[in-house]
This record gives C-alpha cells, sequence and structure tokens, in this order.
C-alpha cells in the first residue's frame, strides 16, 4: 500500500471507530426526533468514499447560471385519520443557479416543508419538482438518497456536530458520503477554522461550531446548500458573521443557498425572498441591489 494514503485511511478508520462508538453509547445529536432523522440521513457511511481534493474557492459566478430548481403546483398532504391537511399547496417557484433564496414565514406556515422537498428528504404528494432538468417526484428512495449525498448540503440551526469528534472529523465524515470531496483542512480554512480544526465542538463557540457545520456542508461541494434558521442559536454579531460567510458562498463562490428563516431583516441580503403564509407561497420578489450581510441589523 502506498504511504501516501495511510494517513487518509487512518483517519477515516478512527472516524468510522468513533462513530460506532457513538452508536454503542447512544449518543444523540439533538433533543427533536426530525433533526436526529436528518443528520442520520446525511451522515450514510455505506457510500465509498474518495480523496480528491478539489479548490471550493475557484469562482464559478463568472459563467452564466440558468434555472436550477423549478417547482409546479406542488403539494405535500398530511393525513390524520379520516381528516387531511395541506402542508403544502399548489407551490410553484423557480431557483437559479448561484442565487441566496431566503424564504420567510411565520411558525407552522410550510417553510420547513418547503426545504425538506427541496433537499429530497421528503416527497411531494403531487406536483413536479425540477433539480437541474431531472424530476425529483420521479425518483425511487435509493435515488433520493443519491440526490441528497451528490447534491445537497445542508446547515443546522443547532449544528448537530457529532461530540466525540474534532472539527476535523467532523468534515472529514463526508468522505463516506461522497467521491471528490474537499480536502477537511481546506474546507475548514474557507471558514476560518484551520487553526480551530484540532478542538472538539465542547472547545468551541457557537459561532465556530455553526462554521464547523458550515465547512461539513460544503466539502460535499453541494449544489443546493440549505440552511436551516442558522442564525437562530447565535447572537447578533455572530450571526452576521455566518450571514456574511453564506452570502459568500453565493455571491464569490456560484454556490445556490437557500435559507429558512423568520427573520425579515434578512430578506434585504437575499436575490431572492420568498415569502410563505398558511400552507402556500404568498409571494415571490427579486431584489436587484441586494445589501451586503455587514449592513443589515437586527
Amino acid at each position: 500500500m502506498s504511504s501516501s494514503l495511510m494517513p487518509s485511511l487512518m483517519i477515516r478508520s478512527e472516524v468510522r471507530q468513533k462513530v460506532n462508538d457513538n452508536k454503542r453509547g447512544r449518543y444523540m445529536f439533538g433533543k427533536k426526533k426530525k433533526q436526529d432523522t436528518n443528520l442520520f440521513e446525511i451522515i450514510d457511511l455505506e457510500k465509498d468514499s474518495g480523496d480528491t481534493v478539489l479548490d471550493i474557492g475557484q469562482n464559478e459566478t463568472e459563467t452564466e447560471h440558468g434555472v436550477l430548481i423549478e417547482f409546479r403546483d406542488v403539494c405535500k398532504k398530511y393525513s390524520q385519520g379520516e381528516n387531511e391537511f395541506y402542508a403544502l399547496k399548489n407551490a410553484n417557484l423557480t431557483i437559479n443557479e448561484g442565487e441566496m433564496v431566503v424564504i420567510l414565514g411565520p411558525s407552522g406556515a410550510g417553510k420547513s416543508t418547503l426545504l425538506n422537498l427541496l433537499g429530497g428528504m421528503d416527497s411531494a404528494s403531487s406536483g413536479h419538482i425540477w433539480f437541474d432538468g431531472e424530476d425529483l417526484t420521479t425518483y425511487s428512495d435509493n435515488r433520493l438518497t443519491r440526490y441528497r449525498a451528490e447534491n445537497v448540503g445542508v446547515v443546522f440551526q443547532f449544528y448537530n456536530l457529532i461530540p466525540t469528534l474534532t472539527a476535523y472529523e467532523n468534515v472529514a465524515l463526508m468522505k463516506d458520503i461522497k467521491e471528490g470531496t474537499t480536502d477537511p483542512v481546506e474546507a475548514l480554512s474557507a471558514v476560518g477554522l484551520k487553526e480551530h480544526m484540532h478542538q472538539f465542538p465542547s472547545q468551541m463557540s457557537g459561532g465556530e461550531q455553526q462554521r464547523t457545520s458550515i465547512a461539513r456542508a460544503i466539502a460535499k461541494n453541494p449544489k443546493l446548500l440549505l440552511c436551516d434558521e442558522p442564525t437562530g442559536a447565535l447572537d447578533t454579531g455572530t450571526g452576521k458573521e455566518v450571514l456574511k460567510l453564506l452570502q459568500s458562498m453565493s455571491k464569490d463562490r456560484g454556490r445556490t443557498v437557500v435559507m429558512v428563516t423568520h427573520n425579515s431583516f434578512f430578506a434585504d441580503i437575499a436575490d431572492t425572498v420568498i415569502r410563505v403564509k398558511n400552507g402556500g407561497i404568498e409571494n415571490i420578489v427579486h431584489n436587484d441591489t441586494p445589501k451586503n450581510a455587514s449592513e443589515v441589523f437586527w
């Protein structure tokens, strides 16, 4: 075996061992069942890993971007006994590649349902969801799993880092999900955490943990970065730093960033604002001159 491969293999072996130890010790990643389920879907260790190092810092915005996502009359319906209700009804929207999109609405409006459908973590009851020219509503469960692994990065409100893994090891887990991931050192450097890569979550501030979460998400080189209330557990100053980082991912690196929030001030930094109310899309506003995240106060 090549000696150059030994460090990578040793790191992956150690990470897998710690994950197995976590499972035997029944570590949980947050108190909400829904958050736990989404994390386990993302940390799918059945995928083969790769060691390709990619440059996440390259500027992709120089090329012309087309439509990445389109919803056509999308509905999500749930049944409770003989009763039925719509979490999302007749949703129509278009998101272009490289856009920064903010989804606004009060609790229970349908924001999370919309985010879960975008990420392939839930399936539509009717209608069509197009992603990069393919209809997700025709996908099998296995194909949806591949879609999530290959195309979607998720940033959670409460970070969902594995507590017994360092920042480096949390990011290195992505090698087991998708081939061609970014080197963990490079991903952590992109969010300003190179000097903290060997720290555990308990040794980091909330902002540093959230930036580690972002590094983990972007290490997959996803076409779509989904953010569920990414500043909800942070103070204003730290939250602003996270917003600046997410805006940079869109503006400077060509990532499509979709952020769910109840904070209406964040609409100012978005290219597109989607307002959701009572399970429907109330309106969609395109912003030709979005503000810099550093200019937003709340």
